[in-house]
């Protein structure tokens, strides 16, 4: 008995050698002391999260990282991907030591079926990851570089009134804009608030299509989310308001165009401030807040506080708190653009909210090499209720001696916003060809 009374206890201590050695071999601190949520915000004073996505630093965002026994971890990516506002990584195997926890691996994207890779290393107080290798689940069919279309006229069948203004139908008529960056169509009847919708929106199509080449040269849609653009900040040429308001019976041409761009530079846009996903088949723009407004804020010398509370309000989906926040912020810029947004009805500011916080649902579609990404009726009806409201924006724009023509800009913009809201069907948004450029 004595001797079997010796075993079991030599049994037990070895047993509960073992069992002690197997709780501590995670060889790296103890899981809580790096379980935690890593941010490097504007609003944290003290950012923890060292974030890279492919190779461009990422700021603005938050990660979890939780172990329990420090073999392996559950990593939560908070809005860092297009498309995927939380994305929860389970079991991903740690390789720990002294100091910390080092993790690879591959990842996909739960609603966008995005691949990428991961690569980061946790020690207590900091988390470093590098998202790498991104692809959209649909890059195959939207990642290109697309340039502005040239200008095409020809043969178009259109509504045509009589000299008196009492019989309208429908005729084919020759010299009208076929094809042009701006891309409108417009379901409408052969009757006057037809001709009416008809006028308004070729006019606008003519004149941002005139605009748009002076403005911007190519758009990228990258694989891994990121939209990119070569543009151009010089100042436009051949704006007055006898081209804008000839744009009302004279269709656009190329020959228009050419002369203006003709000389222009234009510059690539940096990485990081707009990404596009896809989601219910349609095509998702979406602004980063973040990285925008402390670019602004470093170039301005804004006050930090103000900054940090405006992000804060923006993650917390706060449109009327945002508001205020930008009154204050105003007070100091004086900037007609924030003027504009901070004075209109809280109904509108409240859609524009949505839109910088969700990304704009857009619709693509491809005809004879030609690409239309594009609002809807539903997208678009609440920026044609905000056009009679953009007139104090516009005018501010316009120089000294155009400013008397105020009224008649305010005419203008009102007239677009009727005869935009009237038809059953329309589409408003950018007509691209794919170049050739890589």
């Amino acid at each position: 008995m004595k001797k079997i009374s010796i075993l079991m206890t030599g049994f037990l201590v070895i047993t509960l050698s073992l069992l002690t050695s197997c709780d501590n071999d995670h060889y790296g601190p103890a899981p809580v002391d790096v379980t935690a949520n890593y941010s490097n915000k504007l609003s944290n004073p003290n950012p923890n999260l060292i974030l890279t996505y492919n190779g461009e630093t990422m700021i603005g965002k938050s990660v979890d990282f939780s172990t329990v026994t420090g073999e392996t971890a559950i990593v939560t990516l908070y809005d860092i991907l297009p498309g995927e506002k939380e994305l929860k990584m389970a079991s991903i195997p740690l390789s720990g030591d002294e100091e910390g926890y080092s993790f690879s691996g591959s990842g996909m994207g739960e609603n966008t079926l995005t691949s990428f890779r991961y690569e980061g290393r946790v020690t207590k107080g900091q988390l470093t990851l590098n998202i790498s290798n991104l692809q959209m689940g649909n890059a195959e069919l939207w990642a290109n570089t697309y340039k502005l279309p040239t200008v095409i006229n020809g043969i178009k069948r259109i509504v045509v009134g009589d000299i008196w203004g009492d019989e309208y139908t429908w005729q084919e008529v020759d010299g009208q804009v076929l094809n042009a960056s701006c891309y409108f169509y417009a379901d409408i009847e052969a009757s006057e608030s037809g001709a009416t919708t008809q006028t308004w929106g070729n006019a606008i199509q003519n004149i941002l299509s005139y605009i748009l080449p002076q403005v911007l040269q190519d758009i990228t849609l990258r694989a891994d989310g990121n939209i990119t653009a070569s543009y151009s900040n010089e100042p436009l040429s051949g704006l007055d308001m006898e081209t804008i308001f000839g744009f009302l019976s004279v269709p656009l041409t190329q020959d228009m165009i050419t002369p203006h761009i003709a000389n222009r530079k234009y510059i690539p846009s940096p990485k990081g401030f707009a990404n596009w996903h896809q989601k219910n088949d349609k095509f998702i723009l979406k602004l980063n807040l973040a990285n925008i407004i402390s670019q602004i804020a470093s170039d301005k010398h804004i006050d930090a506080n103000i900054i940090n509370a405006i992000i804060d309000a923006i993650s917390q989906m706060d449109p009327m708190k945002l508001k205020e926040l930008l009154t204050t912020l105003n007070q100091s810029l004086n900037n007609d653009t924030l003027g504009f947004l901070i004075n209109i009805n809280d109904t509108s500011f409240k859609a524009l909210f949505n839109w910088l916080t969700t990304g704009i649902p857009m619709l693509v579609t491809s005809k004879e090499g030609h690409t239309h990404i594009y609002l809807d009726k539903e997208e678009f009806t609440p920026i044609a209720k905000l056009l009679p409201d953009l007139s104090p924006l516009v005018i501010s724009m316009l120089p000294e001696d155009m400013q008397a023509l105020g009224s008649i800009i305010s005419a203008f913009l009102d007239g677009i916003s009727k005869a935009f809201l009237s038809p059953q069907k329309i589409e408003f948004g950018l007509e691209l060809v794919q170049s050739n450029k890589k």
